[in-house]
């Protein structure tokens, strides 16, 4: 099992924006993490890369505890992640590219170091079908080569094609995880997440 979150929780003032999470993303794994706006996602990928600290709870990559430490040291043990915003890299031309072609070219940036887990931040906002598609083969490479990946993603239809479990946050709360036909059942995630009309 590649990375391993108990009970983790993380309150800003009397806020909780992560509420006792527990899941596990495995080895060679397509992991999805959905839910609506403010569900708390972003701030569980930052409590996993390091850039935050949680206040409950523990984070384990292969049974080592990573919850503490700096995000360089994350990131050495395997760890990598691309952002919901583009970050331009030095002496670079990727400005020039599409929108798609910059977002795939951050993810392979993520891939350079050949990490065990790629944390994906929502990698095919503002894309077209055809970039989205891209994005999603991509993905499918990357977890072919044994590696597991934790992907944000808005677009409902791609995380039901690309992913093999699901995990859906509500107010910072798992409110379900399971395979994509399992959580597109839960009544609970229609109503909270997918619509009525789902």
């Amino acid at each position: 099992m590649t990375l391993a979150l108990a009970g983790v929780s993380r309150a800003f003032g009397g806020v909780r924006a992560v509420d006792d999470a527990t899941f596990t993303v495995g080895d060679g794994e397509v992991h999805g993490l959905i839910g609506p706006n403010g569900a708390g996602k972003t701030t569980l990928l930052n409590l996993i890369s390091g850039l935050l600290r949680p206040t409950a709870g523990k984070i384990e990559l292969d049974g080592r505890r990573i919850d503490g430490l700096p995000p360089n040291r994350i990131a050495a043990l395997g760890v990598a992640r691309t952002y919901q915003n583009i970050r331009q890299r030095a002496s670079t031309r990727a400005f020039n590219l599409s929108y798609g072609e910059q977002r795939r070219v951050e993810i392979a940036r993520a891939l350079a170091a050949h990490p065990k887990l790629v944390l994906l931040d929502e990698p095919t906002a503002g894309m077209n079908p055809n970039e989205a598609a891209a994005v999603a083969r991509l993905v499918r490479d990357v977890t072919k080569q044994g590696r597991a990946v934790l992907l944000i993603e808005h677009n409902v239809r791609l995380v039901m094609q690309l992913c093999d479990r699901i995990t859906v946050l509500n107010f910072g709360k798992v409110i379900a995880k399971g395979t994509p036909t399992e959580v597109g059942k839960d009544p609970t995630v229609i109503a909270a997440y997918l619509g009525e009309g789902a």
